[in-house]
């Protein structure tokens, strides 16, 4: 047996190979009389391999979980989620459609004064064609507010009208939860998934929890209305500081589901001051001054420090009733406009008792209150995929929520909250003042389809970016130019291949490379590029003819509507590389008509020559 305590070991070794490597050369050195047979059917390389198999194992499982343990290396979902969460970026889940309604109430001229109404939030509507999406009202409507109402006569009857009243598609739920004993850092999943909006978190001992980014945040703006006529067109409320002890954040799980995570202060009879000790009091001993506080310093119990009111309050012995909004899809919720025209579920609050002295005049009147949506629901997206989350989780620490440079406000765009919409693309340019940004911005509407960004989703932008930006910065927002586009190429197949077929072949691969997905703006498509991918299908033995075409309101036909933005290819095109303005998102809005392909030479299923493919 070797002596030398100081043996050679190499810890550079991880894969299979390299560690039975190691392994045998470690024997021959240090056994050579021992160990002898290294032939791999023999007991002693069956044990040398299992060794060797137990560390790539372990060297797997170390590599796996140190690339977990980063945001930019995890692949697995739970863990770019619960990543993301630690550098205070919420994911964001599927995000429903926002949408402003017009509400009208049809009235007797001579009885309009016993007729006005208000229709309460959470009234629901729903579309008049499929898919069904159902939206919910966020507000009250009231048909008395000369607000953002108009009124005209009509002889015997007068239509009342209140404009840009908000809605959102899903609906609203309820979970109660009974907390007894105080838990710190208690936590409570919800029991529905796809929750886009905590609404609001009571108790029956009458108290209300606020929501915050953090539970180190003590303080929420909230307004209260402003009562000064002469000001409230222009502020209708006034913004205060609120101090909010009772409140909790907003977390996602692994699975997708919603949690909500309370504060730690458990100490429920006593202040923090009573258990907390006054530093003043341990400056010099009570023996040479008197204490400041006038007590005689007490012993510090450590833990105390820990059941304080610093990070909230946890609730106990009470019941909490959690509102909160379930989104009713994503995409999908993306509805056209004068759509949603049917009640699901109508509120109405009549201002006077005509319930009690006119039941008739009521009811007639509650069912001539009609709805509809002038402009196309927008904001609707799908949930972030787990590049995405990568992505804005990074920029969210970077941007240390505050609003400085261009990728700060790309940022905060794609960090608002869900419940006031989502873009599908946006992009940031420093505007024409010099200080502040332009935001271009684009949507999507239910089929998928790039269309304006509304206005409603253009003033949420603007306002939740009002909180970050500088003071001196301006923000413009403005919804980006689409570039419809085509394809029109052909083809020289290889005298033995079915034709059809690499055709279709071709076409699809095509279809892959101009998905919206890979679309953005400030692009530029790579025309070489996509010949190569097509020279490389088997059975084309040539190109004859690519090019790309702006398809324009001209080429509109039946169901399919182009943008009408007239992009000129050829003046774009340079080396090969078709680039896009800054202000432009390209699309194939529809493939199976855009992509128009000719082909000779090839077999077919009738004979063999050549032909033409249009309409794919």
């Amino acid at each position: 047996m070797p002596t030398n305590k100081n043996k050679d070991i190499s810890y550079m070794s991880k894969d299979f190979d390299s560690i039975k490597s190691d392994l045998i050369t470690y024997v021959k050195r240090y056994f050579p009389n021992e160990f002898q047979d290294f032939n791999d059917a023999s007991g002693g390389m069956a044990i040398l391999e299992l060794m060797a198999y137990v560390g790539d194992i372990l060297s797997y499982n170390i590599d796996k979980q140190v690339n977990e343990t980063f945001i930019s290396r995890a692949i697995e979902t739970k863990n770019i989620i619960n990543l993301a969460q630690s550098y205070g970026y919420t994911p964001r889940k599927t995000t429903p459609a926002v949408v402003n309604l017009s509400l009208t109430s049809v009235v007797s001229t001579s009885t309009s004064a016993n007729q006005l109404t208000v229709v309460q939030k959470g009234s629901k509507i729903f579309t008049s064609q499929n898919p069904i999406v159902s939206f919910e009202i966020l507000e009250d409507v009231d048909f008395s507010d000369a607000r953002g109402r108009t009124y005209v006569e009509n002889g015997i009857n007068s239509t009342i009208t209140v404009s840009g009243v908000s809605a959102i598609a899903g609906s609203t739920k309820k979970f109660q939860y009974s907390a007894t004993d105080p838990v710190k850092f208690l936590k409570i999943r919800l029991p529905d998934n796809n929750v886009a909006e905590i609404i609001s978190v009571s108790a029956t001992d009458g108290s209300e929890y606020f929501e915050v980014d953090s539970l180190a945040v003590d303080t929420i703006f909230t307004g209260d209305i402003n009562t000064d006529s002469s000001t409230t067109a222009s502020a209708p409320y006034i913004m205060r500081l609120k101090k909010v002890p009772k409140r909790f954040v907003k977390e996602i799980d692994s699975d997708g589901r919603t949690a909500l995570r309370f504060g730690t202060g458990i100490l429920t009879e006593d202040s923090d001051e009573d258990v907390i000790p006054n530093p003043e009091d341990f400056v010099l001993p009570p023996t040479l001054r008197g204490s400041p506080s006038g007590f005689a310093a007490i012993a510090i119990d450590s833990t105390n420090f820990l059941k304080t009111k610093t990070l909230g309050v946890a609730p106990s012995n009470t019941i909490l009733t959690i509102d909160y909004r379930i989104a009713g899809g994503g995409v999908e919720t993306n509805v056209g406009s004068d759509t949603l025209s049917n009640w699901a579920e109508k509120r109405v609050l009549f201002k006077t008792n005509l319930q009690n002295t006119n039941a008739a005049l009521a009811v007639t009147t509650e069912n001539n209150i009609t709805v509809s949506n002038p402009e196309q629901a927008s904001g609707g997206e799908s949930g972030e995929s787990a590049a995405s989350i990568r992505i804005n989780a990074v920029n969210n620490v970077n941007s240390q929520m505050r609003a400085v440079t261009l990728q700060d406000y790309q940022a905060r765009v794609m960090a608002m909250p869900q419940q006031f919409g989502t873009v599908f693309r946006s992009y940031t340019i420093k505007n024409n003042s010099g200080y502040g940004a332009c935001i271009y911005t684009i949507c999507r509407n239910a089929s998928l389809n790039l269309v304006n960004t509304s206005g409603v989703v253009t003033n949420n932008i603007k306002t939740y970016l009002d909180r970050f930006k500088s003071f001196s910065d301006t923000i413009e927002i403005k919804s980006g130019k689409i570039a419809n586009i085509g394809v029109d190429f052909s083809l020289v197949v290889d005298p033995s291949a079915n034709a059809p077929e690499v055709l279709m072949k071709t076409i699809m691969e095509l279809k892959k490379k101009f998905s919206i997905n890979r679309s953005n703006f400030n692009d530029n498509i790579s025309t070489s590029e996509i010949m190569a991918v097509i020279q490389a299908i088997e059975g084309v033995n040539a190109i004859e003819t690519f090019k790309i075409i702006n398809k324009t309101s001209a080429d509109n036909e039946g169901d399919r509507n182009y943008s009408g933005f007239n992009f000129d290819i050829n003046a774009n095109t340079f080396s090969g590389i078709v680039s896009f303005p800054q202000d432009v998102v390209w699309e194939m809005k529809y493939p199976n008509f855009d992509i128009v392909a000719r082909y000779t030479g090839g077999t077919s299923a009738p004979g063999s020559g050549g032909g033409t493919g249009g309409g794919y």
